[in-house]
């Protein structure tokens, strides 16, 4: 079947985009805390997948292969929602290839984006910057039409991984433009991120959040979930029942990359929602082997790591963090 050598394929090049910018590593010897406080041998950040207009499009593709691989019928899709943050970006793209509408929860309501055409058409030729959550659908728009670097500002530095302030694309320069969509108080905020990196734009646009998104009634909608990466399942069930409980019936979840653990398995079955992913840690290791990003010995390491990730830590030595 093509469709299937297709999916296989674009999951062979997601593993080498991926590790070849390094938002993925494998480090069996060196584990990576995550959020829980457990010692893993991996860190997967997508968010860097968003930086170049190529990557955006081959993770916007590969989504939309897994709808046609799976035969969903997105005629009888009514919104494409990404999961705050990190869905968010690859769900505007893959909205705009299938002439969706995109969907975004902010404290549980449901907004829809109208990419209205952006007031003033400038033309950008520099990297964009957004604010987060209501401008990354728009600075995702603006960065794909003129197929520049993109990345946001998190609202909050994070407290885990690599405690990033900015995704995306680095921004090392202070030639760049940026969106803020939201209140004055929000471009302060944004404002003082940049200046705690010694970063300053060059152009800023402003809009009201209301000037590109309004609240929605999901009554009777059919609606699917884009998710970057899925460890026990608790984030896409969040946002996909919500928009159950909005009345909305969820077609499907779409993710990037499943860590396919052992130990969620049964979380993620007993959500009911079909899941699909472009590239699953089985797959990754194959690719990382054949590429020389790990070493044949590293290999039972990290698939035990699969198999039993909660108790995988202490069982190699690797005392877990408290919280």
């Amino acid at each position: 079947n093509s469709m299937t050598q297709k999916i296989v394929q674009n999951a062979k090049k997601i593993a080498e985009t991926s590790l070849g910018l390094g938002s993925i590593k494998l480090t069996p010897t060196e584990p990576i805390t995550w959020a829980s406080g457990t010692q893993n041998p991996i860190y997967n950040d997508n968010r860097m997948l968003l930086a170049s207009y190529e990557s955006r499009m081959l993770v916007a593709n590969s989504l939309l292969d897994l709808l046609m691989e799976n035969q969903i019928d997105v005629r009888h899709v009514d919104y494409i929602c990404g999961t705050t943050l990190s869905g968010i970006g690859p769900a505007t793209t893959l909205a705009d290839i299938l002439e969706k509408k995109l969907l975004i929860f902010s404290d549980g309501i449901p907004y829809e984006f109208s990419p209205k055409e952006f007031a003033d058409e400038n033309s950008y030729d520099k990297p964009i910057v957004s604010s987060a959550p209501f401008g990354i659908p728009v600075g995702i728009m603006i960065a794909n039409r003129f197929r520049l670097p993109y990345s946001y500002i998190r609202p909050q530095v994070k407290k885990h991984g690599l405690q990033k302030l900015i995704e995306g694309a680095p921004v090392i320069t202070k030639c760049f433009d940026f969106i803020n969509i939201g209140s004055e108080q929000e471009m302060t905020d944004c404002g003082y991120s940049l200046h705690s990196q010694n970063l300053s734009y060059d152009t800023i646009t402003l809009y009201e959040t209301q000037y590109f998104f309004h609240k929605v009634d999901l009554q009777g909608k059919c609606v699917v979930v884009v998710e970057d990466l899925i460890s026990t399942g608790a984030s896409f069930a969040k946002e996909a029942d919500a928009c159950i409980n909005a009345g909305a019936e969820v077609t499907c979840v779409l993710a990037i990359f499943n860590y396919e653990l052992e130990s969620s398995k049964e979380l993620i079955t007993k959500t009911g929602y079909d899941v699909y992913s472009v590239l699953t840690y089985k797959q990754l290791l194959v690719t990382a082997e054949n590429l020389n990003y790990i070493q044949p010995d590293d290999i039972q390491m990290l698939q035990e790591w699969r198999e039993d990730q909660p108790n995988w830590g202490e069982k190699h030595g690797f005392s877990a963090v408290k919280k």
